[in-house]
C-alpha cells in the first residue's frame, strides 16, 4: 500500500509511513486493494485510439483521407493489390515489394502498443501492479508517427512512381485532432496511475 500524505510505499500492517510519519488508517489499506476501473478504462480508450482513431490527414490531388498508423498500413497493402490490378491491365509488372515491406511495418509496430496495454491490464487484474509500459509505448508511437508524416508522402509518392514507371506526387500530411487527444489520454493515465499508487483514487 502506499502512503496518502508523501505518496511512498508502506510496508503492509504498519501502523506509521516509515517515510513521512503519518499514521497509516485502515480504511487506506482496504482501498489499495480495491482495483481502479478508471486505469482499465483509459488504457482501453488509448488501444482504441491507436486502432481507430485517425492521426494523420493525407491532402492529395483528388482529396483527403484519415488515417493512424495500423489504419495506413492496411490501406497501404490494398492500395499495392490495385496497383498490380492497374498494371497487369497494361501489360505491365509493378514491382510492389516496397510498398508490401512499408505497409507490414507499420502494422507490426502498430501492434507493439497494444500488446503492452494488454499486458498493463493483466498485471492490474492479477497482481495489482500499475505499469507504465503500455501508455509510454503508445507515446512512442506518436512520436514515431509524427516523425513519419514528414517522410511518408515522398516514401509513397517514390514507391507508386516505381510500380507505375512514371512520376507521381503525393501531398502533404498534417497531425490531426486524433493524435492531441490521444497524447492527452497518455497524459491523464499517467496521472491518474500516480493517484491511484498513492492511494488516492480508487474508482
Amino acid at each position: 500500500m502506499f502512503c496518502q500524505k508523501c505518496g511512498k510505499e508502506v510496508r503492509s500492517g504498519a501502523k506509521y509511513c516509515p517515510h513521512c510519519g503519518t499514521a497509516v488508517s485502515v480504511q487506506m489499506e482496504l482501498r489499495t486493494k480495491e482495483k481502479s476501473k478508471l486505469v482499465i478504462v483509459l488504457r482501453l480508450a488509448l488501444m482504441v485510439c491507436a486502432v481507430v482513431v485517425p492521426w494523420f490527414e493525407f491532402d492529395y490531388y483528388i482529396g483527403s483521407m484519415s488515417f493512424n498508423l495500423f489504419s495506413l498500413g492496411v490501406a497501404i497493402a490494398e492500395g499495392t493489390r490495385t496497383l498490380q490490378s492497374i498494371a497487369s491491365m497494361s501489360g505491365a509488372t509493378a514491382d510492389t515489394s516496397s510498398l508490401d515491406t512499408f505497409a507490414l511495418f507499420w502494422i507490426a509496430l502498430s501492434v507493439v502498443p497494444l500488446v503492452y496495454l494488454a499486458l498493463d491490464i493483466r498485471a492490474y487484474l492479477k497482481k495489482g501492479q500499475l505499469r507504465v509500459e503500455g501508455p509510454a509505448a503508445i507515446a512512442i508511437m506518436l512520436v514515431l508517427g509524427l516523425a513519419a508524416s514528414m517522410f511518408i508522402p515522398a516514401a509513397l509518392g517514390a514507391s507508386i512512381s516505381d510500380a507505375l514507371s512514371s512520376s507521381v506526387q503525393l501531398g502533404t500530411v498534417s497531425v490531426s485532432a486524433g493524435w492531441w487527444i490521444t497524447l492527452g489520454l497518455v497524459a491523464v493515465t499517467i496521472w491518474v496511475n500516480r493517484l491511484v499508487r498513492a492511494g488516492k483514487c480508487s474508482y
